[in-house]
């Protein structure tokens, strides 16, 4: 069994070499999310070869006939999984892009298993001798049969209890454990953007910008690897600061929690009108986590409208960075010239032209190759930081050569910025856009928040009846604080002459998502006429999917116990434990029918249910005992630490704990639930037949 995995993964690193594709991220994530499939399969199918050969005879029959007992639901579970998977490739948009390799390395990998263990694995084990069977699980399970005889009478309460933990999980996720497609859980690059008052100089914002410096620096500390600042691009009062971090396996910080510290300490720098701090999130390229677009001829309902839904979103807790398209620019001073008393003082308009351009701009005057660049070369009059007072005190050389002073013939006027004019469509539109902080499952509180407490003197280490409550609130979402901020602007009463137009960054991902939606509905259908036709049934089907929902119980658990959102690469591990689970419903199914073609007619139901149920609890306890083994040391950096990957195996890992007892414990329920309905019916049809003769 142990060679079945590094023949799959070399034969996929094959095929992802005749593709054209690389070992990246997504693709080892997709290595991680087959690992239990091909485990499992190779499992299922080395325990029912060694069952059949316990019972000695001819060595390669037992064999074949162990393999051909199980080998029908296994090749269906792959077929099922490689159909969901090939719902990722209809996904559109940059995060299609982005994922595009992840359903490739599954359906290589599941097609290499599925010949490793069709043709190599029986070979392997049809070389083997027989060994006689060890007795220390026997013990096990004899107490499994016993619990299930006992289970299987309780089964209309078990089933109900389940499925009563699944609706209060629904509710308790969707209340506490936010979803953010790719956290800033991982980030190792920061940005401060500052913005000094309006009109200030280079200088000013220099000052600013070192004193922002000093604090990265004395916070960030060995987790800082470097920081570049660019001062004055585009305005002389804006500044940007990227910081660059440590890798996330080298410091014990996360990058949120830095953000959230300097932010605070940012609040103290004098001299600033505003600054930022944001995170860049990993993952695909994504714009703004909100974005709204106010259009709208009416220049004053516009403008008003835009004040209106900055102020609202500034109000909503977990919202920052908010910005917007139409900020107004540099105030000028404008110089208004006498014309007739210029002409009776014998003043020319292109001498103060060329005095004013000198002194602000400076005149060209050569070219000249400074460090192998052709360069040019100007000429200014005075000191090179002119302000408007050298207008009012300089002087201007007549037609007469005589020095006139400009005050006598022109006057300074300041005129406001003018913001920038945005079209959509041919209409003037602002853009406001707002980025969303990650959040945290509700009661557990962030580094800034348990650093305050200690700041006020409160012990983190007091008993739960004497700490204090945390309550963070619910977990933000794009959806939930959009539609919040527009219901309470009220455009269409308020400001009727306005049309909104809603985006982000996040919609594009989310209209991907909706596409995988579809296709994973579609996907699912196709399931389950496959399994209806290796059942011959449309009741069991859904015992098999029914597994899907309820293995999700212990990755809600999980990540909300851990403190941690739920994100797409929890999404791609919580598939991966779907594909264990099924695989596992689908054989415990498929062998409980095999029981009861033998047993049904002899033995009372619960009995040939139970000692089924028994005959697959080897397999499903080592499928989640190696799993387990394999994804939860990297689940906690044994060895190793990588935050992409971790939630994927966390998913994978804690899932397969609770679905183990979901097969061995509710399945069986089911499938007798199911058995006494098929008979009811079976009975009613009868009862329906015989009075329809009878009449």
């Amino acid at each position: 069994m142990a060679v079945s995995i590094p023949v799959t993964l070399l034969g996929t690193v094959f095929g992802l070499g005749l593709t054209g594709n690389t070992i990246n991220l997504i693709s080892l994530s997709g290595f991680i999310l087959v690992l239990g499939i091909v485990v499992d399969d190779s499992i299922i199918i080395a325990e029912s070869i060694h069952h059949y050969k316990s019972r000695g005879g001819d060595l390669y029959k037992n064999v074949v006939m162990g393999l051909k007992r199980v080998i029908m639901p296994v090749v269906t579970t792959i077929i099922s999984t490689m159909l969901v998977m090939s719902s990722f490739f209809l996904m559109s948009g940059i995060l299609g892009k982005f994922i595009y390799v992840l359903p490739v390395v599954v359906i290589f990998a599941l097609g290499i298993s599925f010949l490793e263990i069709t043709f190599a694995l029986p070979a392997h084990l049809s070389t083997t001798k027989v060994e006689k069977q060890r007795t220390w699980f026997i013990p096990v399970e004899n107490f499994y049969n016993r619990f299930m005889h006992y289970g299987l009478r309780w089964r209309y309460l078990i089933v109900p209890l389940f499925i009563a933990l699944l609706v209060y999980t629904s509710f308790f996720a969707f209340k506490n454990i936010p979803f953010n497609l790719f956290p800033s859980r991982g980030a190792t690059v920061m940005f401060a953007n500052i913005e000094a008052p309006n009109g200030s100089s280079a200088a000013y914002t220099e000052k600013i910008v070192i004193d922002v410096e000093n604090l990265i620096v004395s916070e960030i500390g060995e987790d800082l690897k470097s920081y570049t600042s660019t001062i004055g691009s585009y305005f002389t009062n804006r500044a940007n600061i990227e910081i660059a971090l440590t890798p996330t396996s080298d410091r014990e910080r996360a990058a949120e929690d830095m953000q959230e510290k300097l932010k605070v300490l940012v609040e103290d720098v004098e001299g600033a009108e505003k600054i930022r701090i944001s995170l860049l999130r990993p993952g695909p390229p994504q714009g703004a986590d909100i974005e709204v677009t106010l259009v709208s001829e009416n220049d004053a309902q516009r403008d008003l409208a835009a004040d209106r839904l900055e102020e609202i979103l500034k109000s909503i807790n977990g919202v920052d960075n908010i910005n917007r398209n139409d900020e107004i620019g540099k105030p000028r001073i404008e110089t208004v010239l006498d014309f007739d008393e210029m002409a009776r003082l014998g003043v020319d308009y292109s001498a103060v032209y060329r005095h004013l351009r000198t002194a602000f701009s400076g005149s060209y005057v050569t070219d000249a190759t400074i460090a192998g660049k052709d360069e040019d070369v100007r000429i200014y009059i005075g000191n090179g930081s002119n302000t408007e007072n050298f207008i009012k005190n300089t002087t201007i050389k007549n037609r007469q050569g005589n020095s006139i002073p400009m005050s006598q013939f022109s006057t300074l006027r300041e005129i406001e910025g003018e913001p920038d004019y945005n079209h959509l469509d041919g209409d003037r539109s602002i853009k406001l856009t707002a980025s969303i902080a990650d959040g945290r499952p509700r009661g557990r509180p962030s580094k800034v928040e348990q650093d305050k407490k200690l700041d006020e003197g409160q012990s983190l280490n007091k008993k739960p009846e004497e700490a204090p409550k945390v309550s963070r609130g619910p977990p933000p979402s794009k959806t939930i604080i959009l539609a919040k901020a527009l219901k309470e602007l009220n455009a269409s009463v308020d400001f009727p002459q306005v049309s909104i137009i809603t985006s982000g960054g996040a919609q594009e991902s989310i209209e991907s998502l909706q596409d995988f939606l579809r296709a994973f509905v579609v996907a699912i259908v196709g399931i389950f006429l496959l399994l209806a036709i290796l059942f011959n049934s449309y009741s069991q089907p859904m015992l098999v999917l029914a597994a899907v929902p309820f293995s999700l119980i212990g990755v809600v658990w999980a990540f909300y116990f851990h403190g941690e959102p739920l994100s797409f690469f929890a999404l791609t591990g919580s598939l991966a434990l779907m594909g264990v689970i099924v695989n596992d419903s689908l054989v415990m199914v498929s062998h409980l029918n095999y029981i009861k073609e033998k047993s049904a007619s002899l033995e009372d139901k619960i009995v040939w249910i139970a000692r089924g149920a028994r005959d697959r609890l080897r397999p499903v306890v080592l499928t989640t005992l190696t799993t387990m083994a394999g994804v939860l040391p990297l689940a906690y950096g044994i060895g190793g630490t990588d935050v992409f990957l971790q939630p994927m195996v966390l998913a994978l890992g804690y899932g397969l704990i609770f679905g183990t007892f979901l097969t061995l414990i509710l399945l069986p329920c089911m499938y007798l639930m199911n058995y006494d309905f098929i008979n009811m019916l079976g009975r009613i049809k009868t009862r329906f037949s015989r009075k329809k003769a009878a009449a």
